[in-house]
């Protein structure tokens, strides 16, 4: 569904969805039916599923595991 245009009255304070919803094809994606959101992917495969470079400018904090290049703190 491409939406040309929201902005003034017609955007109210909860903008909800029931389907998923792409900006600029894989910008950012939002996988409705999965609960999942893509940054440069189109088809993210967990929660938050980001494609490329990412910079975090304060705290990481990661819950009960992490990988790296296949290591695993």
């Amino acid at each position: 569904m491409a939406i040309s245009r929201i902005g003034g009255k017609a955007l109210k304070a909860n903008l909800e969805r029931d389907s998923n919803l792409a900006f600029n094809t894989d910008t950012l994606v939002v996988d409705y039916t999965n609960g999942r959101i893509g940054i440069g992917n189109t088809s993210p495969t967990t929660n938050l599923d980001i494609t490329g470079s990412t910079a975090i400018s304060s705290t990481l904090t990661v819950g009960l595991q992490a990988d790296i290049d296949g290591i695993r703190i």
